[in-house]
């Protein structure tokens, strides 16, 4: 028998006092997180998201850990609008 779940979330990461200690060499070594912050225009050092979800998930396993048959499928939906404190919309 089928089982469906579906839930609604909200997710809020403020990270701050961010300290890059790779770019205080004397050659820089520039990290994914500073290339990321510079493309797209973000600071460097302190950022916050904010993101309501949906997910949605079904399963027909017989069991959850050591399945020998069934399927499990998950989707989620993220929206990251600048009105609940983004500094860019984003939704994927």
């Amino acid at each position: 028998m089928a089982k469906i779940y579906i839930g609604f979330g909200y997710h809020l990461d403020w990270i701050n006092k961010i300290n890059d200690e790779k770019l205080d060499t004397m050659r820089p070594f520039y990290t994914s997180h500073y290339i990321y912050s510079k493309k797209y225009g973000f600071d460097e050092t302190h950022y916050l998201t904010s993101e309501v979800r949906l997910n949605a998930s079904l399963g027909t396993r017989d069991n959850l850990v050591n399945a020998y048959k069934g399927v499990y499928a998950n989707i989620n939906w993220r929206l990251m609008p600048e009105y609940i404190g983004n500094k860019k919309q984003l939704v994927y």
